[in-house]
């Protein structure tokens, strides 16, 4: 059964084959992610659609959802509307149960108003994340200037409630990223920080002669910045597994490995008493990877 409190957020509306607009919802019945349709002519009526985008059992509730193309044969964003051959369309949900947005690729079927996942296993709420930290309730947009689809999303922090109110505002909007579609592993999107981004760059600061020891910490003035590592592709010819990281059960910055991590201590005063460590790990899978960059 649909509650009347479950739904949230719609879509950007498509056009439909029939000339109208559509826009999904997000909702659930029992604990089956939805997705519910709606067309309307003028934005100031709809009408709810007989079936489902697309749904997923077990995952629960459905927030936020977006839904856009993917191009398959260049390296430009599509308007929201576009379909045919060449395109895949990603499927985003936010999840109420863990607070973490997944995405899926698939193909839509516009006349039966149909999403189907190209890997079931990895489908919408049990395969990929656009992001594996703090990263909820994202946003996608085309940008017809530009051809390019920016993400963006709300990025909540661990303060008390009490703390929010005190210092007048609560979490934080994410650097906006470009997607892409990865024309290489064909089952993933690609994201990288918007060129507007650069602009950001008041002075520049190079150390390129710094010698780095195994688990050891050197200072750099750097401030606030756009901050670059490069990593020498012959280094990733030592990795010995295909072995992920994750942050739950991980030993953090502390913990390591054959190439990692390696990273930043932010916010540190001269003791490094007080430190917030902002670290990478590589994994065997991420051999193309070359240069890896972090905004703070």
């Amino acid at each position: 059964m649909l509650c009347i409190k479950d739904f949230h957020d719609p879509t950007t509306a498509c056009s439909s084959p029939n000339g109208n607009w559509r826009i999904t919802i997000g909702s659930k019945v029992n604990k089956t992610g939805i997705s519910l349709v709606y067309e309307t002519k003028d934005f100031s009526k709809y009408t709810l659609l007989d079936g489902l985008l697309h749904q997923v059992p077990g995952i629960g509730m459905w927030e936020c959802i977006d839904f856009y193309p993917v191009s398959l044969t260049g390296t430009y964003g599509l308007d929201t509307s576009v379909n045919g051959p060449g395109v895949k369309h990603v499927l985003r949900a936010s999840l109420d149960d863990d607070k973490h947005d997944y995405y899926a690729l698939g193909s839509y079927d516009a006349e039966k108003d149909v999403w189907t996942p190209d890997d079931s296993e990895l489908d919408v709420g049990i395969g990929l994340r656009y992001d594996y930290g703090k990263f909820y309730a994202s946003k996608t947009f085309y940008d017809q200037n530009k051809e390019r689809r920016i993400l963006w999303d709300w990025t909540g922090e661990t303060d008390s409630e009490l703390a929010d109110i005190q210092k007048e505002w609560a979490s934080v909007q994410t650097v906006p990223r470009v997607v892409l579609f990865d024309d290489k592993t064909k089952t993933n999107v690609l994201q990288w920080p918007v060129k507007e981004v650069e602009s950001l760059r008041l002075n520049t600061n190079g150390f390129n002669t710094v010698k780095l020891e195994a688990g050891s910490i050197v200072p750099l003035n750097c401030g606030q910045s756009l901050t670059e590592f490069e990593v020498d592709k012959k280094a990733l010819g030592v990795m010995e597994a295909d072995v992920g990281y994750n942050c739950s059960t991980g030993n953090g910055a502390a913990g390591r490995s054959t190439l990692g991590p390696f990273g930043l201590l932010v916010l540190a005063n001269e003791a490094r008493s007080e430190h917030t460590a902002v670290y990478f790990y590589i994994a065997k899978a991420m051999v193309t990877l070359v240069e890896i960059r972090l905004l703070f």
